[in-house]
C-alpha cells in the first residue's frame, strides 16, 4: 500500500486506452493534487474498465470528462486526513 495521485494515473490509462481512437478526453480536478492511499495497480484496473465501459457506451465515439473532487476519508488508515 502506498500514496498515488490518481489524476496522473487516470492520465495514463486514457492516453493508452483512447490513443488510436474517436474518444477524446478531458479531466477536470479541483485540487492541483491528490493522493490516495492504496493499491495502484489495483486502481489502474478501476479506471480502466470504467473508461472502457464508457466508450462501449458512447459506441467509440465522442468526449469523456473525468472530474476529481476532494473528501474527507472515513478511515484514515494511520494517515493524516488533511495529507491524503
Amino acid at each position: 500500500i502506498n500514496a498515488f495521485d490518481p489524476v496522473q494515473l487516470a492520465e495514463r490509462v486514457l492516453d493508452s486506452l483512447f490513443l488510436e481512437s474517436s474518444v477524446r478526453w478531458g479531466i477536470r480536478a479541483e485540487a492541483p493534487e491528490y493522493q490516495i492511499v492504496g493499491e495502484e495497480r489495483e486502481m489502474e484496473r478501476v479506471f480502466l474498465n470504467l473508461f472502457q465501459n464508457a466508450s462501449e457506451a458512447m459506441n467509440g465515439e465522442g468526449r469523456l470528462l473525468v472530474e476529481f473532487e476532494a473528501r474527507q476519508p472515513e478511515r484514515t488508515f494511520g494517515f493524516r486526513p488533511e495529507q491524503h
